[in-house]
């Protein structure tokens, strides 16, 4: 049998180097040719963690097709900024300023005499409506791409964290999928078995939903399956013993007057909310806290008593016996499956620490469209 040559991967908008840590996942050789990304706070943790690597500080709005073919990348991993998509962002798609360096690779692609075979595109639920995907769509096939768009959150991979995000997997022709693809972004990733993986086309491959036999990110064991869902692993997983500090628990103040609108979850709780790069310095719509100390009927029973309260140093007294507390920035790399050995400078700040997560993926969902979806050919 001979040897796989390694893929040449090109990692744009690298960040915290996410997208390596997934390809590493996929367990498909591979050699990075560059990492590119303009935070300077992100390559330094990224630098940290790859030490090695070709990182180039770099506004990929000038990037060029001549600098591209030099690359010569089999695939590209990217995550472009996703401000101009979010329901809370102001939502103008390709008019946002933010969206020229997208809109550059998109035009760099159509022009290259030799494209990657390989793209994964990652962004947050929104982009599907958006104009830009269209663009993008177009010039997917202008060039002779098949692609699949997917819609799909960590919970459905045993992951007790909600993250619903748009993927678009692309493979350049004849590379096909092993399963037949749809124009719309489907829910789930196709499990193809591996006695029709070896068939000539798609179309006369038996495709199951949602039986991939996944294992947990975290502990490793099995995926437990309860009425056909996937039942996450508890959070207690994804815990760290030093997060009980005082620099993570929140203030009186804010519980006095923000304590309503808090999402609070337990070791035991099998889900979490999305965290954003807000986490930490915004509460409402930011993320869950959490209590170690108090069970979710202790919970229940402190916010009855306090229905109606008004006093907001009575609110704050009350809910300062749960021992409320946010999730330590490991605890959060943790939920976004991070490796064990993943770790931040030890300059970083907290604060640029949820805000560098806040705006990463989640590894495991990506290596797992990596390894069962887009390069299953590559085995």
């Amino acid at each position: 049998m001979t040897e796989k040559v390694p893929l040449r991967l090109l990692e744009l908008y690298s960040g915290i180097g996410g997208m390596q840590f997934a390809m590493k996942g996929a367990d498909v050789p591979y050699c990075l040719v560059a990492a590119m990304e303009l935070n300077d706070v992100a390559n330094k943790v990224y630098k940290h963690n790859f030490p090695g690597d070709n990182l180039m500080q770099k506004n990929i709005e000038g990037l060029s097709v001549k600098e591209m073919e030099i690359l010569n990348a089999d695939i590209i991993l990217m995550s472009p900024p996703c401000q101009p998509f979010t329901r809370i962002g102001n939502q103008k798609a390709s008019e946002d300023p933010r969206t020229k360096s997208f809109l550059n690779i998109l035009r760099i692609i159509k022009s290259m005499a030799n494209p990657p075979k390989y793209i994964l595109l990652e962004n947050v639920k929104g982009f599907e409506t958006s104009e830009t995907r269209e663009q993008l769509l177009s010039v997917l096939i202008s060039v002779g791409y098949n692609y699949q768009e997917f819609l799909i959150s960590p919970l459905q991979f045993g992951v007790p964290n909600s993250r619903l995000r748009y993927y678009l997997l692309a493979k350049l022709k004849p590379l096909n999928f092993q399963f037949p693809t749809s124009s719309e972004p489907i829910d789930h990733i196709p499990y193809v078995s591996p006695e029709k993986q070896s068939a000539d086309h798609c179309d006369d491959v038996i495709v199951a939903r949602d039986s991939i036999p996944y294992s947990c990110c975290r502990c490793g064991r099995p995926c437990l399956k309860v009425n056909g869902l996937i039942d996450p692993c508890p959070l207690s997983e994804y815990l760290e013993a030093t997060a009980d500090d005082e620099e993570f628990y929140l203030s009186g103040d804010i519980l006095g007057r923000l304590g309503t609108v808090l999402d609070i979850v337990t070791p035991s709780s099998k889900r979490s909310c999305c965290f954003t790069k807000a986490y930490g310095t915004y509460v409402k719509g930011t993320g869950s806290v959490i209590t170690t100390m108090k069970s979710e009927s202790e919970i229940q029973e402190t916010f009855e008593s306090l229905k109606d309260t008004v006093d907001e140093r009575l609110r704050s007294e009350q809910l300062l016996n749960l021992k409320l507390r946010y999730f330590s920035p490991q605890e959060v790399a943790n939920l976004m499956c991070f490796p064990r050995y993943f770790s931040f400078p030890a300059a970083t700040t907290t604060k640029q620490k949820f805000k560098l997560l806040g705006n990463s993926i989640n590894v495991f969902v990506v290596s797992q469209l990596l390894k069962n979806s887009l390069l299953t050919d590559c085995r």
